[in-house]
């Protein structure tokens, strides 16, 4: 172990102990005055001379001064899930996904949004039925209907589309 240099006497050649009152020197952080720390590239950028007359020509502030340009949205989201049950719900699905077939699966790469994109057109009907992912039901009238296991409504008034049942 090598002795602090500030610490160690070298005339008598041990290690001096200070108390907290009397310590030794310590210059602190030193550095060189005439090169200065500040990077000098962001100088006019951070003038406000500069900026303000900047704006003048213009009428516009640049940079980082600029607003932003999202449009503020209002409206009533009080029906909107809570986080935690937002990351339920995501956790059911991909779990759902996972019960799966391999062989489903592997037709959707892996992929539950390409599942959802898959079931959400009508003209996958008959595939998702060889799948096994829905099953058509035939009304009186001769017309079909895909049953996914899905109420008409959900609680958030959109369509069953999405969903699936194994």
């Amino acid at each position: 172990m090598k002795a602090d240099p500030q610490l160690f006497n070298a005339e008598t050649g041990e290690i001096d102990i200070f108390s907290k009152f009397e310590r030794p020197f310590d210059p602190g952080i030193t550095f060189d005055p005439e090169e200065g720390e500040t990077q000098q590239s962001f100088k006019d950028e951070c003038d406000i001379n500069r900026i303000v007359s900047q704006y003048v020509k213009t009428g516009t502030w640049s940079g980082s001064l600029r607003p932003p340009t999202r449009v503020p949205q209002f409206g009533d989201f009080s029906n909107v899930l809570e986080y935690q049950e937002s990351m339920n719900k995501i956790i059911e699905a991909q779990e759902a996904f996972d019960a799966l077939p391999a062989r489903v699966r592997e037709r959707f790469q892996n992929d539950p949004a390409l599942l959802l994109a898959f079931l959400d057109d009508e003209s996958n009907l008959s595939e998702a039925e060889k799948l096994g992912l829905v099953t058509i039901k035939t009304g009186t009238d001769g017309g079909g209907s895909a049953d996914t296991g899905v109420p008409e409504t959900s609680p958030q008034g959109a369509s069953g589309s999405g969903t699936f049942s194994t």
